[in-house]
Parts: structure tokens; C-alpha cells; sequence
């Protein structure tokens, strides 16, 4: 007994960290090159813990990431700290690069914020990534917000060439329109399929 794992010591650490104020940036640095998931569960909870704007900041920043479950556990995380999330979510959704807009997209539709549907229709109506519109349309939906078929026709025809009527939301819509007899927006490559 009385033998600690080096994982142990570092998960029972982070918990130290959350309940540490201002520790964002320790925890930000443990977070960046820690390979344990355990260990790296830690560290996201002592963020969350930790409540903060700066937490959540290093949360979003850690969603830049290559690796996939450390890009999960971010959201995850900062999915459990609401407030914080939200005060970022402008800014990821704005952000230039599309993975950034797509991970706030999925932020958005996980945050209990009131009125979020309409910020996410204007978004869909600007949005140039195929793949943020879809995931835009899907979250829409979770959310119960029926679509109107003006809207996703438009969207459609704005990614004609990308393979977007192929997209889950989109094969969708093609049914529909097969069903009332038009030719939807790709419609032909769906009847195909």
C-alpha cells in the first residue's frame, strides 16, 4: 500500500490546481503535453473547476488541437462551465478557420442559451464551409427548429459542387423533394444513391 502511480500523483495534483486561484496557466501547460486520458480528465475538471474566463479560454484553445480526444474532452469540458463557454462563443463561431466555427456550432447547440437559434440562422445564411452548414442544420434541428425549405434549398445551392447534398441533412431534403415530385439542388446524384 502506500505506493502511488505517477498517474495518481498527477491526477490528485490537477484536483489541487482546480481548487488553486489563478492557475489557469499551470494547468494550460499541463494540459498542452500530457498523454494520460486519466490525468487529462483531471486537468480539464480542475479547469472547470476552476470557472474562469482564462479556464475556458485555455478549454477553446486546446480545440485547435490534432488530437481528437483531447479536442472532445475540451468540449466537453466547456460545456460544463456555461457561463464562461458563452462568452467565447462569438468568437469561435466568427473564427477564420472552420473547424474553430464548426466546434462552436456544436458549443451552441449544447449551451442552455435562450434565443441561440436565431445568432445560428444567421450563421447558416453566411457561413462558406459545407460541413459547418450541415452541422448548423443539424443543431438547428436538435434544437426543434423546423427549417424552412427556402432556406435549405439556398444553402444547397451554395455548395452544388462539394458533395453537401450528400450530407446527412441534405439527403434529407432530397427525399423530400423527391417525394413532391421537384428537382431539388442535387437531387439527382441523391436518386442515385
Amino acid at each position: 500500500f502506500g505506493c502511488e502511480t505517477a498517474a495518481s500523483r498527477l491526477r490528485r495534483e490537477a484536483q489541487a490546481l482546480g481548487q488553486t486561484p489563478g492557475a489557469e496557466a499551470e494547468l494550460a501547460l499541463r494540459l498542452r503535453t500530457e498523454q494520460d486520458p486519466f490525468v487529462r480528465e483531471a486537468l480539464a475538471g480542475a479547469l472547470v473547476r476552476q470557472g474562469s474566463l482564462a479556464a475556458a479560454e485555455v478549454l477553446v484553445a486546446q480545440l485547435r488541437a490534432e488530437d481528437a480526444a483531447l479536442r472532445n474532452l475540451a468540449l466537453a469540458a466547456l460545456v460544463a462551465m456555461p457561463g464562461p463557454a458563452a462568452a467565447l462563443l462569438e468568437g469561435m463561431l466568427g473564427d477564420p478557420d472552420p473547424g474553430m466555427r464548426l466546434f462552436g456550432v456544436l458549443l451552441a447547440g449544447d449551451l442552455p442559451l435562450g434565443g441561440i437559434e436565431m445568432t445560428l440562422f444567421a450563421r447558416l445564411q453566411e457561413e462558406t464551409d459545407a460541413n459547418v452548414c450541415a452541422t448548423l442544420i443539424e443543431v438547428l434541428q436538435g434544437l426543434g427548429q423546423s427549417l424552412p425549405v427556402q432556406l435549405l434549398t439556398t444553402t444547397a445551392q451554395r455548395f452544388r459542387s462539394d458533395g453537401f447534398t450528400q450530407l446527412p441533412p441534405m439527403r434529407a431534403l432530397g427525399a423530400l423533394w423527391m417525394q413532391d415530385g421537384k428537382a431539388g439542388p442535387g437531387s439527382g446524384a441523391m436518386a442515385a444513391t
